[in-house]
């Protein structure tokens, strides 16, 4: 897309499994990517713990297509800031996509051990409301990328962008500029 764009080096913002899909471009192509804001990324490669009983309520909630079921799941998992019509919105859209990811989706590469390679400039943000296991993650990404800045949000969870719109924005364009 960057070739049919014409675009040279970018600044890549990720978010959730965005931000795993953006550190994997950077480690593949590093002469493209300009900087990083990676909002609670997700990051292949860490040591994410097993979580039997969400993924076998996840694996229902999928066979059987229960969209309501669903978003009722991802607002107790990932919306500790509140369920306003935005956020319900959200995941409602991203529901159906879900479904047959398995088909489309692929995995990138773990990348956690190879953070420390990141060159471009980046920032990691994460909110105090997230998962517990993404302020881990988000820290540990934040320490092995020479010299990133971490941004704690407070009252934000997996939805920084709708909860913090102008800190989101104001980061991105600060990084844009350098």
């Amino acid at each position: 897309m960057l070739d049919q764009l014409e675009l040279e080096r970018v600044l890549l913002v990720g978010c959730s499994m965005g931000g795993g899909t953006a550190l994997s471009y950077a480690l593949a192509h590093p002469e493209r990517v300009h900087g990083l804001v990676l909002l609670c990324p997700g990051v292949p490669g860490f040591p994410w713990p097993e979580e039997p009983e969400l993924d076998a309520r996840y694996d229902v909630l999928a066979a059987e297509r229960d969209v309501d079921g669903l978003v009722k799941l991802g607002l107790r998992e990932w919306a500790a800031a509140g369920s306003d019509d935005t956020v319900v919105a959200q995941l409602r859209a991203a529901i159906p996509a879900w479904f047959d990811q398995d088909e489309y989706l692929q995995q990138d590469p773990p990348v956690y051990d190879r953070l420390q390679e990141i060159k471009a400039p980046a920032v990691v943000m994460v909110g105090d409301k997230d998962r517990p296991i993404l302020a881990a993650v988000a820290g540990g990404t934040s320490a092995r990328i020479p010299g990133c800045e971490f941004v704690w949000m407070p009252g934000v969870d997996h939805f920084p962008s709708l909860r913090e719109p102008q800190l989101v924005t104001e980061t991105i364009l600060r990084l844009a500029e350098d």
